[in-house]
């Protein structure tokens, strides 16, 4: 591994030891060039090698040697495996033993790096001279210049420094970078490998993508066209390469017209629908800098194509029915407290931040959500909603990110796309968050934060752009302080704050709710428009509405059914079919005289508490779902309208 793509010089004897210990214990295997050959001849040398190896994508050396290739081979990457301080401290001790004039080569660009002065009253010497080198000639006239000041040791300068001064009669003792130098050159070299792996892979998708591509792609690199592929060629009808190399501001060129150069070359505009050839296309423009370098790309589509696309599109979502049915128009609001919400929330739709709506249940929050969708810029994007206490805790994983074939016992041939990735430029609406599992919450919250998905099963991750609308009828932060809602997901889901209030805080709407119930349920039943008496509207609006606007609408649509028998009064809509107020008011048990009695009124006060939620009502009481059903039959209650919480 690396062999090609990282090269390391020793420079010195004893190197390849630490060397070789190093890329053992990384479990790594560069190639590692001799320090013999580093010397007059490196740059030849290397320079043969890159030809048939390709130049690697980093180079670690040190002092001088690693100043010629930065020098001589500009292309190359290269890491410095200096001696830290620790190992200059030891030179310079021993150092002392050969006398007390001690002289210091140093490279240049590294004396800002060592505490010269501490490390002198550290180890107690009188008289160091600095020799500051950024060559390997420095280095030979630098030591001979030591030799001639009378200096009694030279430390640093490498082995060039140590053989220089064998030939002049003095002490050298080269500063030895040491294994804990080397390793951080390594892991920094590997970190820079890596990157440029990743540059590498990217270019080549991005290379085989624009080839592929069935739009024009045109690529401007200093007011000259660099890239284009081939269906630019169809757009121009000519040869791609016939484009390339040719000024953008050329005003002699009859190939491109000049109010499409200006637009590529001068114009602030990013996208802009223009006629080439007597076709018009829709051309969209990214302009970025790299490495001092002015890029242009633009994509160029048929604006007939767009508009067939978007029409399959919307098609295609429509036939799923993953879109949104209701505006702002369609709620009614008569109350100021409702007024004043949807105000807020025309705002709030006008921004793309998730949203949190709260309220019991029954008051409206997903005709609230599919409002603000199509009052949003992801109005034409798809709109998917999703009961998070409708689906298993098993399968809502699945369900919302998808897996691959073969994840699970059971799982569809070619795998299956998650309710998230369908959700993609548009609008997911999270129901009921609140009885999301808190392992889910997690893996949701890692969702929101990258903004990508992984399916089950897969190593990729997709990434998706989407608002969430999240919604719960629960308090929330009681949850996080009972420990079953994660706290940091409620931050993220809370950037906005939207509360729906319930029925009975809003009872100037409770009459125009009614005949919009009325009129709706009429003309889906071919039933005569029943009328409302000012005593049946008075006891609307004096009700106790447990269920909110959905209670009311099952009383109304009992009224148009029952009004076509003959009945013109409201009130049997309330006591035939739903379980009252009453009913529901929790009773002392030792008052009833048989277990029957005291079972039913057990089940009517859990129901009273959990507003009618017959699945936390079973769950509290340890029985199933299936069993409250058939003890709600036997005592003769209504199960619609004990499950609108459900």
């Amino acid at each position: 591994m690396y062999e090609n793509e990282l090269l390391i010089i020793s420079v010195y004897p004893g190197m390849m030891n630490d060397i070789n210990a190093v890329c053992g214990s990384l479990q790594i295997n560069p190639t590692i060039l001799e320090w013999e050959i580093a010397e007059n001849t490196l740059i030849s040398h290397l320079r043969n090698m890159f030809r048939k190896t390709g130049v690697p994508d980093a180079i670690i050396s040190r002092g001088a040697t690693a100043n010629l290739i930065e020098q001589n081979i500009p292309e190359a990457v290269s890491v410095r495996a200096e001696p830290g301080d620790l190992e200059l401290l030891e030179t310079l001790k021993a150092a002392k033993s050969h006398g007390p004039r001690i002289g210091l080569l140093m490279f240049e660009d590294y004396l800002k790096s060592y505490n010269l002065q501490a490390a002198k009253e550290l180890l107690g010497i009188s008289s160091l001279t600095l020799y500051s080198f950024r060559s390997r000639e420095d280095i030979i006239r630098l030591v001979r210049q030591g030799s001639t000041d009378g200096m009694d040791v030279l430390v640093g300068g490498g082995t060039l420094a140590y053989r220089t001064g064998n030939s002049c009669g003095i002490k050298v003792l080269p500063v030895y970078s040491g294994q804990h130098a080397l390793r951080n050159a390594v892991k920094q070299a590997l970190s820079i490998i890596d990157a440029r792996q990743r540059e590498k892979l990217q270019l080549k998708c991005f290379t085989e993508a624009v080839s592929s591509i069935t739009e024009g792609v045109l690529s401007i690199e200093d007011g000259r066209f660099i890239v284009a592929n081939k269906e630019m060629g169809n757009i121009f009808k000519t040869d791609e390469q016939a484009l390339i190399g040719r000024k953008v501001d050329n005003t002699d060129d009859t190939l491109v017209a000049g109010y499409i150069r200006h637009f590529l070359a001068n114009s602030r505009e990013r996208e802009k629908v223009l006629k080439i050839l007597g076709q018009d296309y829709y051309i969209k423009k990214s302009q970025f800098e790299e490495k001092g370098k002015k890029r242009i790309v633009a994509i160029f589509r048929r604006a007939r194509d767009i508009q067939d696309q978007e029409q399959r599109v919307r098609t295609e979502i429509r036939n799923t029915g993953f879109f949104a049915r209701y505006h702002f128009s369609d709620i009614i609001a008569e109350s100021g407290i409702m007024r004043q919400l949807l105000k807020k929330a025309e705002t709030y739709a006008a921004t793309d931040a998730n949203i949190l709506i709260g309220g019991d249940s029954g008051t409206g929050k997903e005709l609230l959500a599919q409002s603000i969708h199509n009052a949003s810029s992801r109005a034409k994007e798809p709109f998917v909603a999703v009961n998070c206490a409708a689906i298993p805790a098993t399968l809502l994983e699945s369900e919302l990110f998808g897996y691959e074939e073969g994840a699970f016992s059971g799982a569809s041939k070619g795998g299956k796309r998650g309710l998230f990735e369908l959700a993609h430029k548009g609008t997911i609406f999270l129901d009921e968050i609140n009885s999301m599992p808190l392992e889910l919450q997690s893996v949701l919250l890692r969702t929101l934060q990258e903004k990508e998905i992984r399916r089950i099963g897969s190593q990729r991750n997709i990434y998706i752009d989407i608002r969430v609308i999240a919604a719960s009828n629960s308090d929330l932060m009681k949850m996080i302080r009972e420990e079953k809602f994660r706290i940091d997901l409620y931050y993220r889901l809370n950037t906005l704050r939207l509360t729906l209030p319930s029925l009975d805080k809003r009872r100037e709407d409770i009459r125009p709710l009614a005949m919009s119930f009325l009129n709706h349920y009429s003309q889906k039943y071919s039933l005569p428009l029943p009328a409302l008496s000012e005593d049946n509207y008075r006891l609307l609006e004096s009700r106790n509405w447990q269920g909110n606007i959905r209670e009311l609408r099952n009383v109304m649509q009992r009224y148009v059914i029952l009004s076509h028998d003959g009945e013109n009064s409201i009130q049997p809509c309330f006591d035939e079919d739903i379980v009252t107020d009453a009913a529901l008011e929790p009773q002392d048990v030792t008052s009833f005289g048989t277990l029957d009695e005291i079972e039913k009124a057990v089940i009517l006060k859990r129901l009273k508490q959990n507003q009618g939620n017959r699945r936390k009502t079973a769950q509290e009481l340890g029985i199933s779902r299936s069993t409250l059903w058939k003890k709600l039959d036997k005592m003769e209650l209504d199960q619609e309208t004990t499950s609108y919480n459900n």
